[in-house]
C-alpha cells in the first residue's frame, strides 16, 4: 500500500513539474507577451491603491468596544478620551406580510410593506419632542440637501428615497425599480446607505423567481449629538406600542462600539515601507552577485523588488475594489509579510533557473528551472490556501478579514512570479554572451546540479489561435565559427589566449574562477532558505498559532467568563477589546457594514471625521407584521397634477444626475473587475492544467492506430509511425555519439553528454550496457574529467577527443582507459581512425594531427606506444566535417576549403577551392568517385576525387547549407524543414523537389554537429530526414513519403544507426527509429477483401485484378509510367495537346493491367480556394499541370470584364442623373447606390497576380476534378461528405472520349485512411494507342443518355442558346417520388372532427393538456399544465418532428386531437417541391428567385445560363443547393457553368438565381457591411380559408465579411448560417428591436413598418401558392392540422430602389431553442395560437 501511495505521489510530482516545464517553454517563447500582460494587469489593478494610498499600513479605522459608555484610561486607547463626533443609533427592522396569501401578495408588496413600515417608524421617532434637542443638527453648505431630507436632524431611512413624502410613495407603482434606480458612488450606494445595509443583505431583489413569503430587513439610522438614555427608553416604549420589539441578547444590550477614523496618511508615513523595499532591492542585488550566473544583477534585483511591490499594490487595489477594509488591529504588518514571503519564492525560482546548464538554450533553462521548483511552489501555495481556508471556517470576523487579504495576496504573488519575474529571467538569460556561458559552465563544475528530466515537447497554443503572428523563427544552430577563432587568428597578440575559446569548457588547466558561493555565508543562508522554505513554514505555523489563540483562547471569553477577564492583564484586556468578534455581538454585523460610509456622509456636510470617532449605541430590533389587506400596499393611480403641484414637486426634488466622475469610476470598476477575473482565471487555468493534464503536448512517441470510420472522412494521407527505441540515461544534452563504420557490424554505440559522461548502449534493445570509466589514474576519483567533444569507435576500442586537447583511448570490454595522448591544450573537434591503428584528430584552431597507436593484444588489450608522426596546420579556421574514404581523410572547413590527406603519412593529396562561404557538408559517391559539398550560401559543388577537378556548381538561392547524402541514382539535398532535392548523379540536373505538405510550418537551419547529418539513405531506395520534432521517411523511387515519426523533443542530430534505422539526438535523449516495415506482413489479402470488396464490386473492378491491386497498394507501387508515356503535341494555333500513349500492347485480362493513380489535390467545394491561397507549392504544381504559366497575363476572363463594364455603366448612369439634377438619395443613406453595393462588383479587377492564377486554376479544376463521398459520424448521426480531387500529372493527362478504353475509379484504402484512383482497361490496347476515359460517366448520364451533350459541356464547348429555357411542368409522380404518401380523411369525417374539436377546446382549457411528442425541445418550455402520453390516439395535441401520414386514421380514432403537420406539406418545406410550386408562374410568384432542378431541368438551365452569359453576365451568378440536405451543407455560389454541371454528380441539386443586390447591414462588431436573412416563425391554423399568423419577433442571421460579388468560394461573405461550421465563433446575436433601430439609422429613408407589411404579404403569397393545387401537387387542407414553419426571408434592392422581400426556404418544425431562451413565453404563444385559438395581437400578427 505504501508503495502505491508513493508511486501515485511521485506521479503527482511529475505531473506538476511537467506543467511548469510546459509553462516555461511558453514563457520563453513569448516573454514579451507575458511581461506585457502582467504589467497591464498590474497597472490596472494597482490603480485604487496608488490613487488612494489605501495600503494596509494605513489602516482606515480602529475599533474599541466596551460594556460602558465611558471607560477608564487604563484599558482604553488614547483617542477615546475625546468626545465622539456623533452617537449612532440603529433601528433594525424586520418586515413581513402576515398572513401570506399568494393570490393577492407578491414580493413587490413585501418590499412595499417594508418601506411603509419605515415611514411609520420614522414618524414615531421624529414625533418624540426630545429628539430634536438631542439629535445631531447638520446644515449643508449649499441649498442642495444630501440624502433626500431637508430636516436638520440627520435621519437615514428608506423613506428618504421618496423624499419622506408618503403620498409620493403611495403613487409609486413599482417600488423595487425605484430602489434599484438609486445611484452608486465610489464610496457608497445611496440605496445601501438609506437601507442601512447592502441591498444584498436586505432580501430585496430586482427579480424574484418564486412567489413565496418574504422577510425584508433594513435599518433606520439616526445621529445624536449627545447620549440620552431617557430618550431611548421613550422611543423603545412608543415603538413597542405599534410594533413588536425584540429583546437584545445581554452582550448586545450592554455593548458600546467606538470606531476611530485615522488621519489620512502623508507621503512621509510611507517612507519606512518604501525604505524597507529599497533595502530589499539592495540585498537582492548583493545576493544575486553571489549567484554570478546572471547577466544584470541590478536588473534582476529591481525585477524581484518590483514583483514584490507590485504584488502588494495589486492586492490592496483589489481589496479596495472589493471593499475589503482592513479593520484588524495590527494590519500594519501586512506589507512586510508580503515582502518576506514573495522574496523567498523569487530567490527559489532564481536559483533553480540559473543553476541549469548554460549550454542549454534559454527556453530549456527556463523550463527545466521552473519544473525543478514547480512542485514546491505548488505545494506551499496549496498548503497556504488550505491554512487560510481553515482559518476562514472559524467564523471569527477578524480571522476572516486576514484570510480574505491573504488569499488575494498569494494568488497575485503566484501570478506575478510566473508572468512577470519568469519573463524577466528569460530576458536576462538571453543577454548572456558566449564568454559568460563558458565561465558559468566552469563554475557549475563545483555545484550540485539537479538531474534534468525528460519532458515531452510542447506545441505553442498561440500558434493554433494566431499562426502567422506566432510563427516559429529560424533558429541559428551552434557553429564553431562562433567560438572566437576568427578573432584569435586576426589578432596575433592574443595567440596565447587560445585556451579561452568557447568550446574549451572543461579544460582543467585553464584558470577557472572558483565559485565563491561555497564560502559565502550569505549564499549558504540563501541556499538554506530556498532548500527548506523556512520562512513560509514559519509564517504558516505562526498563522496557525494565531488562529488557535484568537478562535479558541480569546474566543472563550465570548461565553461570558468574567473571571477570566478579571484575571487578565490590562494589556491583554485592552487588546481583546480591540477585536470586535470577542464581544460576541449577535447584531454587530449591522454596525460593521456601515463603518466605511460615515466619513463620506460627513463630508457631504463639510465635516471631517479624521482623528475622530463615532459611538454605536446598542441597536433597537423591531419586528413589523403588515396585513395583506393594508391599503398602503396598493399603489394610488397618479392623476394629472396641477401646475402648482408640479412646481412644488420640482422645488422639493433634487435633481438626480450622475456626474461624469462617477460614471468614469463605474467604468473603472468594470475594468478592475475584468482584470481581476483575468488574473484569477489565469491562475485557476494553470492549476486545472496541472490537475487535468496537458493538451499542448505532442504526446511523446507512439504508434498511430488504424484510422476509425470517423477519421476516414479525412482526405489527407495518414502516415504509419513506427515505435522508436528510447535511450535515456544522460542528464545533459547529447554532445556527440560514436558509431562503428558501416563495414564493421556492431550492436553497440557510444554517446557522451555535455557533462562528460560516456555510455555504451545496445542499439537493438535500447539497454544501457555500461558507463565508461574515464578515470586517468589510481586514487584520483575526485578528478574533474574534461568534456568529450568527439568519439571514434572501432569494435572494442574507443577514442575520446577531449576539450582539454587530449585523446583518451578506452577498452570497452575492460571499461577503462588504456592510454592517453596529450600534445596540446586546444580542444579536439573531430577524430577518426582506420583499421590499421592510426587515427587523425582536428583541433579547434584547424590543426590536424596524425597519430599511430601500437596495441598489445593478448588476453587483454593494452597500449604500448603512441606516436605522433605528422602535425600540420590543415586549415585556417575550424574543421566542419571529417570523413574517411579509401584510406584517406577528407576535411572541410570554415575557411571555405576542402582537403584530402593520406592517413599513413599525413601528406595532403588534393585541395578543392570553389566555395565562397564556409563548407559545412560533404558526401561521397564511391561508385563514381565523386565528392559533393555544400556551403552556407547553399551552393552545391561536384568534384572528381581522382583528378581534383571541379565538375559543376549548383546555386540553389537558399539561406543555409544543404545536408547531403547519396543513393544509387541521386544526390540528395535536404534543406529547411520539408524540402528534399534530388539531383541526378550522372547529369547533375535537378530531377525533382519533394515537399512534405504536412509539415507544421517550422523552418529552421540545417543541423550541425560533428559527423551528423539531417538526411541519410538506405539500400532499398529509402531516405530519412530530420527536422524539428519529426523523422520523415521518403520513397525515392515513387517520390512519396512512406512514414513519419514524431519525437518528444527537437532533433539536434541524426546518424544512420543500422541498415534499417537511424539514431536521433534530442536534448538529453536519443531515439532509434526504424524504417517503416512492409505493410504486407501486417495486412493480409483476406483483410483487404473484407474491407474493400464492396467498393471494388460497386466500381466494376474485375475480380481477377484484385490480387494485383492489393499488391500494388501494399507496396505503394505506382508503375503506370512503365507502361505508358505522356506525349505533348503542338496544334496549328500553338496550343499544347497532352495525351497518354501505351508503350506496348496491353491486354485487359492481364493480371497486371491495373494501375494506381495518386491524388494531387483533394478538397471540398467550399474550401478549394482557401487551400490554394495557403499552399504556394500546390498552386505552382497545378499551374504547371494546366499549362497556365504559358498563357498571356493580359488575357482576362470574359465574365470579369463584363462585370466591371456593368458597374461602370451603372456608375455612368448615376453621374448623368446627378448632372440632370435628379434625386440622388435612396434607401442606402447618403451614398449613391453603386458606391454602397455595386461598386464591389469590380473587385475582380484587382491587379493581384496570385488571385488571377488561382482564379484560372479554379476554372480548370471543375473540368478535371473527380469526386467520391465518405461517411462519418457527426454527433451520433452518420453523414455523407463529398470530396473532390485532382489526379496527379499522369491521371490528369488522360483525355476524354465517349468510347473510352480505360476506366478510372476512386478507392478508399482503409489502412492508410486515404484514397487512390484505380485505372484498369476495358479493352485491349495496342502499342502507341492513346488511352481515354469517359469524363461524363456518372449515374445521371446512365439514367438519361440524351443529356450526355449537356454533361460533357465542361470538356467540349457547345451552344444551347437557341433551346427553350422554360422547364416542363412536373407530374404528380414528381411530388410523390421517394416519399410515403399521406392518407387523407374524407370530407365527411373532417366535418365530424371539426364539430368535435370545437366542443373539446373548452374542455382542454379546463384540464391538463395531453401531448404526444417524439421530441420535447419546445414542450419543455411550456408553463401550461400538461402531461405527456404514450399513445397519439389519447392525445389532445400530437407534436411530432417525424412526418405524420395517417390523417384518415387520426380522424377516425381521435377526432378531438390535433397534429402539428399538414398532409403533403413537403410542397412547402422541401426545396425542390417549393421551387416547382413557385415556378408554375414565375412572373406572378416574384417573391421567389428563378430556380431550376438540375436533375430534371438541366437542359433548360444550360440554355438560360448561356443566354444570360451573352446578354447580362453580371446577373449570371447562381447558388446551388442540395434539396435533401440541411444546415447549409454542400451549398455553393458560383458563376461557373462547368462547376454547376459537375456538382450534379454528387446528388440531387436545385440551382437558384443568386441575389446580387441584397440589402446590407453594418455589423457593429467588425464594421463590415454584410448580407443577412431573417427567420420568421409562422403559424398556420387553416388552409381553407387561409388563416395564418406571424410571430412578431424575428431572428437575424448575418454574414461575416463585407459583401462583394466576387470570391464566391468565401462562405463568410455569401452565407449566413455558421452554427455548424468553423465560423460559429463569429456569429453575431442581435435582437430584432436593435436590428430595426440600427438598419433604420443606416438607411434613413427606410421604414421598417412598410417592409414588415411587405414581408407578411410575401409569406401569405407563398402559403397560397403552395395550396393552390390539390394534393399531391400542393398542401392539402385538414381540419385537425396545425403547423408552425420557419420561413427565411432576404431583402434585396428591386427596381427603383424598392426593398423587395424574397423567400429563401420554408422549414418544417424549426429549431426554437433560441426563441425560447430569448422569449420565455414563446412556447405558450405557440400552443395558444395553434391549438387554443387564443390570439394575442401583441405577440402575433395575422397575415
Amino acid at each position: 500500500m505504501d508503495g502505491r501511495i508513493r508511486q501515485k505521489w511521485n506521479g503527482v510530482k511529475n505531473r506538476v513539474a511537467n506543467a511548469y516545464h510546459d509553462y516555461g517553454r511558453l514563457c520563453a517563447a513569448h516573454p514579451l507577451a507575458c511581461l506585457s500582460m502582467s504589467l497591464l494587469t498590474m497597472i490596472v489593478l494597482s490603480y485604487p491603491a496608488v490613487t488612494r494610498l489605501r495600503l494596509p499600513v494605513s489602516t482606515p479605522i480602529d475599533i474599541y468596544w466596551s460594556e460602558h459608555l465611558h471607560v477608564t484610561d487604563k484599558i482604553a486607547p488614547s483617542w477615546i478620551n475625546d468626545n465622539p463626533a456623533a452617537y449612532i443609533q440603529q433601528f433594525v427592522v424586520s418586515t413581513t406580510i402576515d398572513p401570506w396569501n399568494s393570490t393577492i401578495s407578491n414580493p413587490e408588496k413585501a418590499v412595499r410593506a417594508a418601506v411603509a413600515s419605515a415611514f411609520r417608524i420614522r414618524e414615531i421617532i421624529l414625533d418624540e419632542p426630545i429628539v430634536d434637542d438631542v439629535c445631531l443638527h447638520l446644515v449643508p453648505p449649499t441649498s442642495r440637501w444630501p440624502f433626500r431630507s431637508k430636516s436638520v436632524c440627520l435621519v437615514l431611512s428608506p423613506a428618504s428615497m421618496w423624499y419622506n413624502d408618503l403620498q409620493k410613495f403611495k403613487e409609486d407603482e413599482n417600488v423595487i425599480d425605484t430602489i434599484f434606480n438609486e445611484d452608486c458612488k465610489s464610496d457608497f450606494c445611496m440605496r445601501d446607505l438609506l437601507l442601512g445595509a447592502p441591498i444584498s443583505a436586505t432580501g430585496i431583489k430586482r427579480n424574484y423567481q418564486t412567489n413565496r413569503k418574504r422577510t425584508i430587513e433594513f435599518s433606520i439610522t439616526i445621529f445624536f449629538a449627545r447620549y440620552s438614555k431617557s430618550l431611548l427608553l421613550n422611543l423603545h416604549k412608543k415603538l413597542g406600542s405599534h410594533f413588536e420589539i425584540i429583546d437584545l441578547p445581554p452582550s448586545d444590550d450592554s455593548t458600546f462600539v467606538q470606531v476611530y477614523y485615522h488621519p489620512l496618511k502623508q507621503f512621509s508615513d510611507y517612507l519606512p515601507l518604501i525604505f524597507t523595499y529599497f533595502l530589499c532591492m539592495i540585498y537582492l542585488y548583493f545576493s544575486s552577485r553571489k549567484f554570478q550566473m546572471v547577466s544584470s544583477r541590478w536588473g534582476l534585483a529591481f525585477a524581484a523588488s518590483f514583483t514584490v511591490a507590485a504584488t502588494l499594490l495589486m492586492t490592496t487595489g483589489i481589496c479596495a475594489h472589493l471593499d475589503l477594509s482592513t479593520t484588524l488591529w495590527g494590519a500594519e504588518l501586512y506589507p512586510y509579510i508580503a515582502l518576506i514571503l514573495g522574496m523567498e519564492n523569487l530567490l527559489c525560482i532564481t536559483r533553480s533557473v540559473v543553476y541549469t546548464p548554460p549550454s542549454l538554450d534559454v527556453s530549456s533553462r527556463i523550463a527545466h528551472g521552473l519544473s525543478q521548483e514547480g512542485y514546491k511552489l505548488t505545494k506551499y501555495f496549496v498548503l497556504e490556501s488550505f491554512f487560510i481556508f481553515c482559518g476562514y471556517l472559524t467564523g471569527v470576523s477578524d480571522i476572516q478579514e486576514f484570510c480574505q487579504f491573504s488569499v488575494i495576496c498569494i494568488i497575485v504573488d503566484f501570478y506575478m512570479q510566473l508572468f512577470f519575474y519568469a519573463p524577466c529571467l528569460t530576458f536576462d538569460l538571453q543577454r548572456l554572451g558566449l564568454e559568460e556561458k563558458r565561465r558559468f559552465a566552469e563554475i557549475l563544475f563545483h555545484a550540485e546540479i539537479p538531474r534534468l528530466k525528460n519532458y515531452g515537447a510542447v506545441n505553442c497554443p498561440m500558434r493554433k489561435v494566431w499562426p502567422k503572428l506566432f510563427e516559429l523563427k529560424k533558429i541559428q544552430k551552434r557553429r564553431l565559427s562562433d567560438s572566437g577563432v576568427d578573432d584569435l587568428f586576426n589578432n596575433p597578440e592574443d595567440a596565447n589566449n587560445k585556451k579561452q575559446m568557447q568550446r574549451r569548457l572543461s579544460n582543467t588547466k585553464t584558470e577557472i574562477e572558483q565559485a565563491e558561493a561555497d564560502s559565502s555565508i550569505r549564499m549558504k543562508l540563501l541556499y538554506f532558505i530556498t532548500r527548506t522554505r523556512i520562512i513560509q513554514r514559519t509564517i504558516m505555523i505562526g498563522f496557525a498559532i494565531w488562529v488557535v489563540w484568537l478562535a479558541f483562547v480569546v474566543g472563550s471569553r465570548k461565553s461570558g467568563e468574567a473571571t477570566s477577564l478579571r484575571n487578565d492583564t490590562l494589556e491583554n484586556l485592552a487588546q481583546s477589546h480591540r477585536i470586535l468578534s470577542v464581544a460576541n455581538l449577535e447584531y454587530g454585523h449591522w454596525q460593521r457594514r456601515t463603518y466605511k460610509w460615515w466619513p463620506p456622509v460627513a463630508h457631504e456636510y463639510n465635516i471631517s471625521l479624521n482623528s475622530r470617532y463615532v459611538t454605536f449605541l446598542p441597536p433597537i430590533i423591531i419586528k413589523s407584521n403588515v396585513s395583506p389587506n393594508d391599503p398602503i400596499l396598493e399603489p394610488i393611480i397618479n392623476k394629472e397634477l396641477s401646475l402648482e403641484d408640479k412646481q412644488d414637486i420640482e422645488d422639493t426634488e433634487a435633481p438626480i444626475l450622475r456626474s461624469r466622475i462617477d460614471w468614469l469610476e463605474m467604468q473603472l470598476k468594470m475594468y478592475l473587475a475584468a482584470f481581476w477575473l483575468l488574473l484569477l482565471t489565469t491562475v485557476i487555468t494553470f492549476f486545472v492544467y496541472v490537475c487535468l493534464g496537458d493538451r499542448w503536448k505532442i504526446g511523446g512517441v507512439k504508434k498511430v492506430k488504424e484510422p476509425t470510420k470517423q477519421q476516414q472522412k479525412s482526405s489527407t494521407k495518414q502516415f504509419v509511425e513506427t515505435l522508436p527505441i528510447v535511450f535515456n540515461a544522460h542528464r545533459f544534452p547529447i554532445e556527440t555519439i560514436g558509431l562503428d563504420s558501416e563495414e564493421t557490424s556492431s550492436d553497440t554505440f557510444l554517446s557522451c553528454c555535455q557533462e562528460g559522461f560516456v555510455i555504451e548502449w545496445n542499439c537493438l534493445t535500447g539497454e544501457k550496457i555500461r558507463k565508461i570509466n574515464r578515470l586517468r589514474g589510481i586514487g584520483n576519483q575526485q578528478e574533474t574529467q574534461p568534456k568529450v567533444w568527439a568519439i571514434s569507435k572501432n569494435n572494442d576500442i574507443a577514442l575520446f577527443g577531449c576539450s582539454d586537447g587530449s585523446v583518451e583511448i578506452a577498452s570497452l570490454s575492460r571499461n577503462k582507459l588504456i592510454g592517453i595522448y596529450s600534445q596540446s591544450t586546444l580542444g579536439i573537434t573531430h577524430i577518426i581512425n582506420d583499421n590499421k591503428d592510426n587515427f587523425v584528430i582536428a583541433r579547434i584552431d584547424g590543426i590536424i594531427e596524425f597519430v599511430h597507436v601500437k596495441y598489445e593484444r593478448g588476453d587483454t588489450i593494452r597500449v604500448s606506444d603512441i606516436k605522433l608522426y605528422k602535425t600540420i596546420c590543415g586549415h585556417q579556421k575550424p574543421v566542419s566535417r571529417m570523413i574517411f574514404w579509401n584510406n584517406q581523410v577528407i576535411t572541410s572547413s570554415f575557411d571555405r576549403s576542402i582537403k584530402i590527406w593520406n592517413i599513413e603519412n599525413g601528406e595532403m593529396t588534393n585541395v578543392f577551392l570553389a566555395h565562397n562561404a564556409p563548407v559545412l557538408n560533404i558526401a561521397i559517391d564511391d561508385k563514381n568517385k565523386i565528392m559533393f559539398s555544400s556551403c552556407e550560401e547553399s551552393v552545391v559543388c561536384w568534384w572528381n576525387l581522382e583528378t581534383g577537378a571541379h565538375i559543376r556548381s549548383v546555386d540553389n538561392n537558399c539561406n543555409w547549407s544543404f545536408q547531403l547524402t547519396t543513393s544509387c541514382d541521386y544526390l540528395l539535398g535536404f534543406y529547411g524543414s520539408s524540402n528534399l532535392h534530388l539531383w541526378s548523379l550522372e547529369t547533375g540536373q535537378l530531377s525533382c523537389r519533394i515537399t512534405d505538405a504536412s509539415n507544421d510550418g517550422q523552418t529552421e537551419d540545417t543541423l550541425y554537429a560533428s559527423g551528423n547529418s539531417g538526411v541519410v539513405t538506405f539500400d532499398n531506395q529509402i531516405a530519412a530526414t530530420a527536422s524539428g520534432f519529426s523523422i520523415t521517411f521518403w520513397d525515392l523511387k515513387h517520390r512519396a513519403i512512406i512514414g513519419k515519426t514524431k519525437l518528444a523533443g527537437k532533433i539536434g542530430a541524426m546518424r544512420k544507426l543500422t541498415s534499417n534505422s537511424v539514431l536521433c539526438c534530442a536534448a538529453n535523449l536519443m531515439y532509434s527509429v526504424t524504417v517503416p516495415v512492409k505493410m504486407a506482413t501486417e495486412y493480409p489479402f483476406g483483410s483487404f477483401l473484407d474491407q474493400h470488396s464492396d467498393q471494388l464490386n460497386a466500381s466494376g473492378v474485375p475480380p481477377e485484378l484484385w490480387p494485383s491491386l492489393y499488391s500494388k497498394l501494399v507496396k505503394q507501387t505506382f508503375d503506370a509510367g512503365d507502361f505508358f508515356q505522356i506525349i505533348c503535341e503542338l496544334s496549328e494555333n500553338g496550343e499544347k495537346n497532352m495525351s497518354v500513349l501505351a508503350l506496348d500492347d496491353i491486354h485487359n485480362v492481364d493480371d497486371q493491367s491495373i494501375f494506381l493513380i495518386d491524388h494531387l489535390f483533394t478538397f471540398e467545394s467550399e474550401n478549394a480556394r482557401k487551400i490554394l491561397e495557403s499552399n504556394e507549392n500546390l498552386v505552382k504544381r497545378l499551374t504547371d499541370l494546366f499549362g497556365l504559366d504559358e498563357e498571356s497575363d493580359e488575357i482576362e476572363d470574359e465574365s470579369v470584364e463584363k462585370i466591371i463594364t456593368s458597374d461602370e455603366i451603372e456608375k455612368k448612369a448615376h453621374e448623368e442623373k446627378i448632372a440632370a439634377g435628379g434625386d440622388t438619395t435612396n434607401v442606402g443613406g447618403n451614398l449613391p447606390r453603386h458606391e454602397s453595393i455595386d461598386a464591389r462588383l469590380g473587385s475582380y479587377s484587382q491587379d493581384d497576380e496570385k488571385n488571377k492564377i488561382i482564379e484560372k486554376i479554379m476554372k480548370q479544376v471543375w473540368k478535371n476534378a473527380l469526386t467520391y463521398s465518405v461517411k462519418y459520424n457527426d454527433n451520433g448521426q452518420i453523414e455523407n461528405k463529398t470530396l473532390w480531387y485532382i489526379m496527379d500529372e499522369f491521371g490528369a493527362r488522360i483525355n476524354h472520349s465517349s468510347e473510352p478504353n480505360v476506366r478510372v475509379v476512386p478507392l478508399m484504402f482503409f489502412p492508410q485512411g486515404c484514397a487512390y484512383n484505380v485505372m484498369f482497361l476495358t479493352k485491349p490496347i495496342k502499342k502507341e494507342e492513346e488511352i481515354t476515359r469517359d469524363f461524363a460517366e456518372n449515374p445521371l448520364s446512365a439514367q438519361k443518355p440524351e443529356w450526355r451533350k449537356y454533361l460533357e459541356l465542361p470538356y467540349s464547348e457547345e451552344d444551347f442558346t437557341n433551346e427553350s429555357t422554360i422547364p416542363p411542368q412536373p407530374t404528380d409522380s414528381y411530388f410523390t417520388s421517394g416519399r410515403n404518401p399521406d392518407e387523407l380523411a374524407s370530407l365527411e369525417d373532417q366535418e365530424t372532427a371539426q364539430s368535435a374539436l370545437s366542443a373539446s377546446i373548452h374542455v382542454m382549457k379546463s384540464r391538463k393538456l395531453k401531448i404526444y411528442a417524439d421530441d420535447t425541445q419546445l414542450i419543455e418550455f411550456l408553463t401550461k399544465d400538461f402531461e405527456l402520453v404514450d399513445d397519439w390516439k389519447k392525445a389532445d395535441v400530437i407534436w411530432q418532428y417525424k412526418h405524420f401520414h395517417n390523417y384518415r386514421e387520426l380522424c377516425e380514432l381521435n377526432p378531438c386531437g390535433m397534429v402539428n403537420q399538414y398532409p403533403y406539406e413537403s410542397c412547402l418545406t422541401v426545396k425542390d417541391l417549393l421551387a416547382a410550386c413557385a415556378m408554375r408562374n414565375p412572373s406572378k410568384n416574384n417573391w421567389y428567385q428563378l430556380t431550376y432542378n438540375l436533375n430534371t431541368q438541366l437542359p433548360q438551365f444550360v440554355a438560360c445560363f448561356q443566354q444570360r452569359q451573352n446578354t447580362n453576365p453580371s446577373q449570371n451568378v447562381w447558388i446551388v443547393k442540395p434539396w435533401n440536405l440541411a444546415r447549409g451543407m454542400e451549398m455553393c455560389v458560383t458563376d461557373d457553368l462547368n462547376k454547376i454541371i459537375r456538382l450534379v454528380e454528387t446528388g440531387p441539386k436545385i440551382v437558384c438565381e443568386y441575389i446580387s443586390r441584397p440589402l446590407l447591414f453594418p455589423r457593429p462588431d467588425n464594421g463590415n457591411r454584410v448580407k443577412f436573412d431573417l427567420r420568421y416563425i409562422v403559424f398556420v391554423n387553416s388552409l381553407q380559408p387561409l388563416t395564418a399568423y406571424v410571430y412578431n419577433k424575428f431572428w437575424i442571421r448575418f454574414a461575416i465579411n463585407d459583401f462583394t460579388m466576387s470570391n464566391f468560394d468565401d462562405n463568410e461573405t455569401h452565407f449566413t448560417v455558421f452554427n455548424y461550421t468553423s465560423g460559429g465563433s463569429k456569429i453575431l446575436q442581435m435582437k430584432c428591436e436593435q436590428f430595426i433601430e440600427t438598419i433604420e439609422k443606416a438607411y434613413p429613408k427606410l421604414k421598417w413598418t412598410e417592409i414588415q407589411n411587405n414581408i407578411n404579404e410575401t409569406i401569405r403569397k407563398a402559403l397560397e401558392c403552395a395550396t393552390t393545387e390539390n394534393a399531391p401537387r400542393g398542401v392539402a387542407p385538414n381540419t385537425q392540422s396545425r403547423a408552425m414553419y420557419g420561413i427565411d426571408i432576404m431583402l434585396q434592392h428591386g427596381e427603383g430602389d424598392i426593398i423587395k422581400p424574397t423567400l429563401l426556404e420554408c422549414n418544417f418544425t424549426p429549431d426554437c431553442t433560441r426563441a425560447c431562451q430569448y422569449y420565455p413565453d414563446f412556447a405558450d404563444t405557440v400552443f395558444d395560437t395553434l391549438f387554443f385559438d387564443e390570439i394575442d395581437p401583441t405577440k402575433v400578427t395575422q397575415i
